[in-house]
């Protein structure tokens, strides 16, 4: 009824902007999404600074496999790694990606579980560089 009233031109302005809206929202959302995942990234390279980090096995070497998680809302990303480095390195570039999950997981949906997750998969990590350390010396 109350659109009745109006002239002609009121509905289709109406609806261009509706479509404008969603439009300019879609955008502002995908760039957020792309600042956010470009933002993750980086702070996920930094945790391997400084560490000398192996794509495979060499002698020396102990294997480590973590996942980091980020996101915001209603969706989050998982990052699994695996790599071989020294055991000093490995319990570094551990303890950074341990503290990237503690970061950045807290924004991500599954909040609650991310630090919990990410805390067990750090101690079973640790104890496996223990055993594979133990293992080169014998």
């Amino acid at each position: 009824m109350i659109l009745a009233a109006q002239p002609g031109w009121v509905v289709p302005a109406m609806i261009a902007a509706s479509v404008v809206f969603y439009v300019a929202l879609g955008w502002v959302v995908l760039k957020g999404y792309r600042w956010l995942r470009d933002r993750a990234r980086s702070s996920q390279r930094r945790a391997f600074e400084g560490l000398k980090v192996h794509p495979g096995p060499a002698p020396g070497l102990v294997a480590v496999v973590f996942h980091t998680y980020y996101g915001f809302l209603a969706f989050v990303t998982t990052t699994e790694y695996r790599f071989w480095a020294t055991p000093d390195d490995a319990r570094r570039a551990l303890l950074r990606l341990h503290r990237f999950n503690l970061t950045w997981g807290m924004f991500a949906y599954g909040a609650i579980l991310i630090p919990l997750v990410s805390f067990v998969n750090y101690l079973l990590q640790l104890r496996s560089i223990r055993r594979q350390e133990a293992a080169m010396i014998e």
